[in-house]
Protein backbone atom coordinates (compact mmCIF):
# COMPACT_ATOMS: atom_id res chain seq x y z
CA UNK A 1 0.00 0.00 0.00
CA UNK A 2 1.07 3.18 -0.99
CA UNK A 3 -0.55 6.17 1.61
CA UNK A 4 -0.39 10.07 -0.44
CA UNK A 5 -2.00 12.72 1.20
CA UNK A 6 -0.35 16.92 0.37
CA UNK A 7 2.55 18.42 0.44
CA UNK A 8 3.24 21.31 3.64
CA UNK A 9 4.37 21.15 6.99
CA UNK A 10 3.98 18.11 8.77
CA UNK A 11 1.96 18.04 11.91
CA UNK A 12 0.12 15.77 14.19
CA UNK A 13 -2.83 14.40 13.43
CA UNK A 14 -6.13 15.04 15.61
CA UNK A 15 -8.72 12.88 16.17
CA UNK A 16 -11.15 13.00 12.86
CA UNK A 17 -8.36 13.67 10.25
CA UNK A 18 -8.34 11.05 7.29
CA UNK A 19 -5.94 10.18 4.70
CA UNK A 20 -6.57 11.72 1.70
CA UNK A 21 -5.87 10.08 -1.89
CA UNK A 22 -4.75 6.48 -0.44
CA UNK A 23 -4.18 4.50 -3.58
CA UNK A 24 -4.11 0.46 -3.06
CA UNK A 25 -2.16 -1.62 -5.58
CA UNK A 26 -2.10 -5.10 -6.13
CA UNK A 27 2.02 -6.69 -6.16
CA UNK A 28 3.91 -6.86 -9.16
CA UNK A 29 6.97 -6.30 -10.05
CA UNK A 30 9.41 -3.84 -11.61
CA UNK A 31 12.49 -5.17 -13.30
CA UNK A 32 15.32 -4.13 -14.75
CA UNK A 33 18.65 -4.40 -16.08
CA UNK A 34 21.32 -2.54 -14.96
CA UNK A 35 23.07 -0.09 -16.84
CA UNK A 36 26.72 -0.04 -17.28
CA UNK A 37 28.61 3.07 -15.33
CA UNK A 38 31.13 5.67 -16.56
CA UNK A 39 33.20 5.00 -14.25
CA UNK A 40 34.30 8.74 -12.54
CA UNK A 41 34.07 10.38 -9.80
CA UNK A 42 34.25 14.18 -9.79
CA UNK A 43 35.34 17.04 -7.35
CA UNK A 44 35.12 20.83 -7.01
CA UNK A 45 35.20 23.73 -5.68
CA UNK A 46 32.86 27.00 -5.66
CA UNK A 47 34.76 30.03 -4.83
CA UNK A 48 33.73 33.54 -4.73
CA UNK A 49 36.37 35.19 -4.19
CA UNK A 50 38.61 32.31 -4.94
CA UNK A 51 39.66 29.64 -7.33
CA UNK A 52 36.81 27.62 -8.72
CA UNK A 53 37.01 24.27 -10.65
CA UNK A 54 35.71 20.78 -11.23
CA UNK A 55 38.07 17.76 -11.27
CA UNK A 56 38.27 14.28 -11.65
CA UNK A 57 38.46 12.72 -8.24
CA UNK A 58 38.34 9.08 -9.15
CA UNK A 59 38.71 6.58 -12.06
CA UNK A 60 37.37 3.11 -11.38
CA UNK A 61 39.25 0.40 -13.06
CA UNK A 62 37.83 -1.61 -15.61
CA UNK A 63 35.45 0.68 -16.44
CA UNK A 64 34.70 3.45 -19.46
CA UNK A 65 36.45 6.07 -17.65
CA UNK A 66 39.39 3.97 -17.34
CA UNK A 67 39.71 2.40 -20.86
CA UNK A 68 39.33 5.82 -22.39
CA UNK A 69 42.22 7.46 -20.49
CA UNK A 70 40.81 9.85 -17.84
CA UNK A 71 42.67 10.63 -15.68
CA UNK A 72 41.86 11.95 -11.42
CA UNK A 73 43.35 15.59 -10.87
CA UNK A 74 42.79 16.59 -14.14
CA UNK A 75 40.65 19.70 -14.79
CA UNK A 76 37.40 19.37 -16.67
CA UNK A 77 36.87 22.57 -19.25
CA UNK A 78 34.36 21.18 -22.42
CA UNK A 79 31.77 18.35 -21.92
CA UNK A 80 30.79 16.88 -25.85
CA UNK A 81 32.79 19.87 -27.31
CA UNK A 82 30.89 23.05 -25.50
CA UNK A 83 32.40 24.73 -22.83
CA UNK A 84 30.67 24.36 -19.51
CA UNK A 85 30.16 27.26 -16.75
CA UNK A 86 30.86 25.42 -13.40
CA UNK A 87 27.20 26.15 -12.91
CA UNK A 88 26.87 23.63 -15.16
CA UNK A 89 29.59 21.51 -14.63
CA UNK A 90 27.94 20.53 -11.29
CA UNK A 91 24.91 19.09 -12.71
CA UNK A 92 27.44 16.34 -14.57
CA UNK A 93 24.78 13.98 -12.87
CA UNK A 94 21.81 15.06 -14.66
CA UNK A 95 23.68 14.30 -18.16
CA UNK A 96 24.45 10.80 -16.89
CA UNK A 97 20.76 10.08 -16.49
CA UNK A 98 20.41 11.36 -19.86
CA UNK A 99 23.37 9.34 -21.63
CA UNK A 100 22.01 6.12 -19.71
CA UNK A 101 17.68 7.31 -21.32
CA UNK A 102 20.09 7.28 -25.12
CA UNK A 103 21.13 4.07 -24.04
CA UNK A 104 17.50 2.74 -22.73
CA UNK A 105 15.81 3.74 -25.84
CA UNK A 106 18.56 1.22 -27.76
CA UNK A 107 21.34 3.26 -28.77
CA UNK A 108 24.41 1.12 -29.00
CA UNK A 109 27.29 3.62 -28.64
CA UNK A 110 27.08 5.94 -26.14
CA UNK A 111 29.72 8.49 -26.29
CA UNK A 112 30.65 11.24 -23.07
CA UNK A 113 33.71 13.52 -24.23
CA UNK A 114 35.35 15.47 -21.77
CA UNK A 115 38.04 18.59 -22.71
CA UNK A 116 40.96 18.20 -19.72
CA UNK A 117 44.02 19.25 -18.69
CA UNK A 118 46.76 18.63 -15.04
CA UNK A 119 46.58 21.28 -12.91
CA UNK A 120 49.18 24.10 -14.46
CA UNK A 121 49.50 22.59 -17.56
CA UNK A 122 48.55 24.28 -20.86
CA UNK A 123 48.16 21.02 -22.96
CA UNK A 124 44.32 20.40 -23.17
CA UNK A 125 42.73 17.15 -24.72
CA UNK A 126 39.82 15.42 -24.97
CA UNK A 127 39.00 12.41 -23.67
CA UNK A 128 35.99 10.12 -25.15
CA UNK A 129 33.88 7.61 -23.08
CA UNK A 130 31.63 4.79 -24.82
CA UNK A 131 29.04 2.53 -23.38
CA UNK A 132 28.96 -0.03 -23.14
CA UNK A 133 32.41 -1.22 -22.97
CA UNK A 134 34.39 -3.95 -23.97
CA UNK A 135 35.17 -6.65 -21.08
CA UNK A 136 36.55 -6.36 -18.31
CA UNK A 137 33.81 -4.63 -16.45
CA UNK A 138 33.84 -3.25 -13.06
CA UNK A 139 31.54 -4.99 -10.93
CA UNK A 140 31.40 -8.51 -12.64
CA UNK A 141 30.81 -11.69 -10.92
CA UNK A 142 34.70 -12.60 -10.73
CA UNK A 143 37.00 -9.56 -9.93
CA UNK A 144 40.14 -9.31 -12.84
CA UNK A 145 43.18 -6.60 -12.21
CA UNK A 146 42.93 -3.58 -13.68
CA UNK A 147 44.01 -3.32 -17.29
CA UNK A 148 47.06 -2.50 -18.18
CA UNK A 149 48.14 -1.57 -14.68
CA UNK A 150 51.56 -2.39 -13.56
CA UNK A 151 52.03 -4.75 -10.88
CA UNK A 152 53.19 -2.57 -7.69
CA UNK A 153 56.19 -3.05 -5.79
CA UNK A 154 56.51 -2.20 -2.17
CA UNK A 155 60.47 -1.98 -1.11
CA UNK A 156 59.20 -1.46 3.07
CA UNK A 157 59.18 -4.08 5.32
CA UNK A 158 56.02 -4.81 7.60
CA UNK A 159 52.98 -5.77 8.65
CA UNK A 160 50.81 -3.44 6.12
CA UNK A 161 53.35 -3.80 3.00
CA UNK A 162 50.89 -6.84 1.44
CA UNK A 163 48.05 -5.20 2.29
CA UNK A 164 49.35 -1.58 0.79
CA UNK A 165 50.84 -3.42 -2.53
CA UNK A 166 47.21 -5.12 -2.74
CA UNK A 167 45.72 -1.48 -2.98
CA UNK A 168 48.21 -0.27 -5.40
CA UNK A 169 47.34 -3.11 -7.56
CA UNK A 170 43.60 -3.04 -7.66
CA UNK A 171 42.51 0.11 -5.84
CA UNK A 172 40.52 3.14 -7.58
CA UNK A 173 43.04 5.73 -8.99
CA UNK A 174 42.11 8.74 -6.87
CA UNK A 175 43.21 12.33 -5.78
CA UNK A 176 44.40 13.66 -2.14
CA UNK A 177 41.25 14.89 -0.59
CA UNK A 178 42.83 15.78 2.83
CA UNK A 179 45.54 17.84 1.84
CA UNK A 180 46.38 20.32 4.78
CA UNK A 181 46.34 16.46 6.62
CA UNK A 182 48.81 15.39 4.41
CA UNK A 183 50.83 18.80 4.21
CA UNK A 184 50.79 18.93 0.29
CA UNK A 185 49.65 22.27 -1.00
CA UNK A 186 45.72 22.29 -2.91
CA UNK A 187 44.92 19.79 -4.91
CA UNK A 188 43.98 22.13 -7.92
CA UNK A 189 47.82 23.32 -7.44
CA UNK A 190 49.59 20.31 -6.89
CA UNK A 191 47.50 17.03 -7.11
CA UNK A 192 48.67 13.99 -5.50
CA UNK A 193 47.52 10.61 -6.75
CA UNK A 194 47.35 7.22 -5.06
CA UNK A 195 44.91 3.90 -5.09
CA UNK A 196 42.29 3.47 -2.33
CA UNK A 197 39.52 1.20 -1.41
CA UNK A 198 36.66 1.52 0.92
CA UNK A 199 34.42 -0.99 2.66
CA UNK A 200 31.11 0.56 4.28
CA UNK A 201 29.40 -1.23 6.94
CA UNK A 202 26.00 -0.29 9.12
CA UNK A 203 28.61 0.71 12.24
CA UNK A 204 31.15 2.55 10.04
CA UNK A 205 32.45 3.52 6.47
CA UNK A 206 36.68 2.55 6.62
CA UNK A 207 38.78 3.98 3.45
CA UNK A 208 42.79 3.14 2.62
CA UNK A 209 44.47 4.79 0.35
CA UNK A 210 48.31 4.14 -0.55
CA UNK A 211 50.34 6.42 -2.62
CA UNK A 212 54.02 6.17 -3.53
CA UNK A 213 54.32 9.86 -5.25
CA UNK A 214 56.89 11.26 -2.57
CA UNK A 215 59.17 8.71 -2.66
CA UNK A 216 58.20 5.88 -0.59
CA UNK A 217 55.18 3.86 0.02
CA UNK A 218 52.16 5.95 2.37
CA UNK A 219 49.35 5.28 3.56
CA UNK A 220 46.70 7.30 4.68
CA UNK A 221 43.57 4.95 6.71
CA UNK A 222 40.15 6.82 7.43
CA UNK A 223 37.08 5.90 9.39
CA UNK A 224 33.68 7.51 9.92
CA UNK A 225 31.75 6.14 12.37
CA UNK A 226 28.06 7.93 13.48
CA UNK A 227 29.32 6.62 16.80
CA UNK A 228 33.01 7.56 17.25
CA UNK A 229 32.81 9.99 14.69
CA UNK A 230 35.71 10.99 11.86
CA UNK A 231 39.44 9.57 12.30
CA UNK A 232 42.26 10.11 9.90
CA UNK A 233 45.75 8.18 10.66
CA UNK A 234 48.75 8.56 8.35
CA UNK A 235 51.19 5.50 8.58
CA UNK A 236 52.71 3.19 6.47
CA UNK A 237 54.01 -0.41 5.52
CA UNK A 238 55.54 -0.88 9.01
CA UNK A 239 52.01 -0.09 10.66
CA UNK A 240 53.59 2.69 12.63
CA UNK A 241 51.45 5.85 13.88
CA UNK A 242 53.12 9.03 11.88
CA UNK A 243 50.02 11.33 12.41
CA UNK A 244 46.65 11.76 13.21
CA UNK A 245 43.27 13.50 13.41
CA UNK A 246 40.11 12.37 15.21
CA UNK A 247 37.30 13.83 16.00
CA UNK A 248 34.56 12.96 18.07
CA UNK A 249 30.78 12.04 17.05
CA UNK A 250 28.80 15.40 16.36
CA UNK A 251 26.50 14.00 19.17
CA UNK A 252 29.19 14.64 21.29
CA UNK A 253 29.87 17.34 23.43
CA UNK A 254 31.46 20.66 21.65
CA UNK A 255 34.20 20.72 23.66
CA UNK A 256 35.41 16.87 23.95
CA UNK A 257 38.94 15.88 23.25
CA UNK A 258 40.09 12.74 22.51
CA UNK A 259 43.05 11.28 24.87
CA UNK A 260 46.15 10.18 23.05
CA UNK A 261 45.05 6.77 24.47
CA UNK A 262 41.82 6.88 23.06
CA UNK A 263 43.42 8.47 19.38
CA UNK A 264 46.24 5.59 19.80
CA UNK A 265 43.04 3.10 20.57
CA UNK A 266 41.31 3.89 17.33
CA UNK A 267 44.33 3.79 15.62
CA UNK A 268 45.22 0.05 16.38
CA UNK A 269 41.56 -0.86 15.79
CA UNK A 270 41.98 0.40 12.05
CA UNK A 271 45.15 -1.25 11.63
CA UNK A 272 43.48 -4.89 12.99
CA UNK A 273 40.37 -4.40 10.92
CA UNK A 274 42.82 -4.17 7.60
CA UNK A 275 44.93 -6.55 8.55
CA UNK A 276 42.44 -9.09 10.27
CA UNK A 277 39.17 -8.45 8.96
CA UNK A 278 39.44 -7.90 5.50
CA UNK A 279 40.24 -10.37 2.58
CA UNK A 280 38.47 -12.24 -0.51
CA UNK A 281 35.09 -13.47 -0.17
CA UNK A 282 33.22 -13.48 -3.14
CA UNK A 283 35.36 -13.73 -5.66
CA UNK A 284 33.55 -9.99 -6.82
CA UNK A 285 36.22 -7.88 -4.88
CA UNK A 286 39.63 -8.00 -4.09
CA UNK A 287 38.61 -6.98 -0.77
CA UNK A 288 35.37 -7.84 1.44
CA UNK A 289 35.05 -7.54 4.69
CA UNK A 290 35.33 -11.51 5.95
CA UNK A 291 32.14 -10.85 8.33
CA UNK A 292 30.14 -10.58 5.49
CA UNK A 293 28.51 -7.54 6.72
CA UNK A 294 29.18 -4.76 3.81
CA UNK A 295 27.05 -2.92 1.77
CA UNK A 296 27.91 -3.14 -2.31
CA UNK A 297 30.27 -1.03 -3.79
CA UNK A 298 29.25 -2.06 -7.34
CA UNK A 299 27.53 1.10 -8.92
CA UNK A 300 28.66 4.32 -6.72
CA UNK A 301 26.08 6.29 -8.20
CA UNK A 302 26.74 8.75 -4.95
CA UNK A 303 29.66 8.48 -2.56
CA UNK A 304 28.51 5.16 -1.19
CA UNK A 305 25.35 4.22 -3.60
CA UNK A 306 25.14 0.77 -3.74
CA UNK A 307 23.92 -2.25 -6.15
CA UNK A 308 20.52 -3.78 -4.80
CA UNK A 309 20.45 -7.10 -3.37
CA UNK A 310 18.84 -9.80 -6.27
CA UNK A 311 15.25 -10.12 -5.88
CA UNK A 312 13.41 -12.79 -4.05
CA UNK A 313 11.74 -15.38 -6.17
CA UNK A 314 8.56 -14.60 -4.84
CA UNK A 315 9.11 -11.18 -6.15
CA UNK A 316 10.12 -12.66 -9.28
CA UNK A 317 7.07 -14.91 -9.71
CA UNK A 318 4.85 -11.93 -9.23
CA UNK A 319 3.34 -10.36 -12.43
CA UNK A 320 4.89 -7.67 -14.52
CA UNK A 321 3.31 -4.61 -13.83
CA UNK A 322 1.22 -3.00 -17.19
CA UNK A 323 1.66 0.62 -18.04
CA UNK A 324 -1.67 1.87 -15.77
CA UNK A 325 0.05 0.07 -12.73
CA UNK A 326 3.50 1.98 -13.70
CA UNK A 327 1.41 5.36 -13.82
CA UNK A 328 -0.38 4.51 -10.95
CA UNK A 329 2.92 3.73 -9.02
CA UNK A 330 4.40 7.12 -10.07
CA UNK A 331 1.44 9.02 -9.29
CA UNK A 332 1.54 7.66 -5.94
CA UNK A 333 5.09 8.33 -5.31
CA UNK A 334 4.49 11.90 -6.27
CA UNK A 335 2.05 12.46 -3.85
CA UNK A 336 4.14 11.37 -0.80
CA UNK A 337 7.14 13.55 -2.25
CA UNK A 338 8.95 11.85 -4.32
CA UNK A 339 8.29 13.62 -7.37
CA UNK A 340 10.89 16.57 -6.98
CA UNK A 341 9.49 18.51 -9.87
CA UNK A 342 6.02 19.02 -8.13
CA UNK A 343 6.30 18.73 -4.91
CA UNK A 344 8.43 20.88 -2.18
CA UNK A 345 11.54 18.95 -0.20
CA UNK A 346 14.63 19.75 2.19
CA UNK A 347 18.00 19.09 1.21
CA UNK A 348 21.07 18.77 2.95
CA UNK A 349 24.36 19.96 1.08
CA UNK A 350 28.29 20.57 1.98
CA UNK A 351 30.45 23.40 0.27
CA UNK A 352 33.20 22.25 -1.13
CA UNK A 353 36.16 22.67 0.41
CA UNK A 354 34.09 23.65 3.92
CA UNK A 355 33.15 21.79 6.74
CA UNK A 356 29.69 23.58 7.05
CA UNK A 357 26.73 21.75 5.60
CA UNK A 358 23.90 23.58 4.66
CA UNK A 359 20.12 23.34 4.81
CA UNK A 360 17.45 24.16 2.06
CA UNK A 361 14.16 24.03 1.55
CA UNK A 362 13.35 24.03 -2.19
CA UNK A 363 9.89 24.81 -3.35
CA UNK A 364 9.46 23.81 -7.51
CA UNK A 365 5.82 25.10 -6.69
CA UNK A 366 7.13 29.24 -5.92
CA UNK A 367 8.42 31.51 -8.46
CA UNK A 368 12.36 31.49 -9.18
CA UNK A 369 13.45 34.03 -6.48
CA UNK A 370 11.96 32.35 -4.32
CA UNK A 371 12.27 28.70 -5.13
CA UNK A 372 14.95 28.29 -2.60
CA UNK A 373 15.45 29.17 1.12
CA UNK A 374 18.14 28.73 3.48
CA UNK A 375 17.02 27.35 6.54
CA UNK A 376 20.12 25.93 8.58
CA UNK A 377 23.62 25.93 8.67
CA UNK A 378 25.35 23.07 10.54
CA UNK A 379 21.59 22.87 12.08
CA UNK A 380 21.56 25.94 13.12
CA UNK A 381 19.56 29.11 12.11
CA UNK A 382 22.01 31.09 9.69
CA UNK A 383 23.55 34.10 10.45
CA UNK A 384 22.96 36.92 8.38
CA UNK A 385 26.99 36.52 6.79
CA UNK A 386 25.41 33.05 5.95
CA UNK A 387 22.60 34.55 4.35
CA UNK A 388 24.63 37.23 2.72
CA UNK A 389 27.22 34.03 1.15
CA UNK A 390 24.41 32.20 0.06
CA UNK A 391 22.68 35.00 -2.06
CA UNK A 392 26.05 35.80 -3.78
CA UNK A 393 27.27 31.73 -4.91
CA UNK A 394 23.86 30.18 -5.13
CA UNK A 395 20.87 32.28 -6.01
CA UNK A 396 22.13 33.26 -9.35
CA UNK A 397 22.64 29.49 -10.11
CA UNK A 398 19.00 28.94 -10.03
CA UNK A 399 19.08 26.43 -6.72
CA UNK A 400 22.17 25.48 -7.29
CA UNK A 401 21.70 22.96 -4.20
CA UNK A 402 18.94 21.59 -5.46
CA UNK A 403 21.53 19.89 -8.78
CA UNK A 404 24.44 18.66 -6.20
CA UNK A 405 24.18 14.75 -6.61
CA UNK A 406 23.98 13.39 -3.27
CA UNK A 407 24.18 16.70 -1.84
CA UNK A 408 27.86 16.05 -0.33
CA UNK A 409 29.97 16.12 -3.79
CA UNK A 410 29.44 15.91 -6.82
CA UNK A 411 30.13 11.95 -7.86
CA UNK A 412 29.57 10.44 -11.15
Amino acid sequence: MVAAGWHGSAAEPTPGDEIEDVTTLAAFNVKADRFEEFGFRVTGQLAIPGTSYAMIAEVFPNTAASKAGLRPSELITKVDGKRRSIFALIGLAKTQDRKWAALAAGKTNVTWSFGVHAPGSKDRRVVTMTIPSPAPHWGSKTWTAPEGRVPAEVKEPGPLSDRARDVLDNGIWSVLRAETFFGVQPRYLAPVLGYEWRIVQPSATHRIWVTQQRGRTEIIREQKSPALGHSLFLTSPSGALEKASCRPAKKAKQDATLSDEEVRSRFEAELVFWLTQVGRVSGRWPFEPLSGQAEDIAILGKQAAETAAAPSESFLKLPRADDAQRALFSDALGKVGMDEDRWAYTEAARAFGDELETTVRVDPSQPPAQRTVLVGVDGKRPKSAHLQRWRDESRSAEAILGELPGGRAWWM
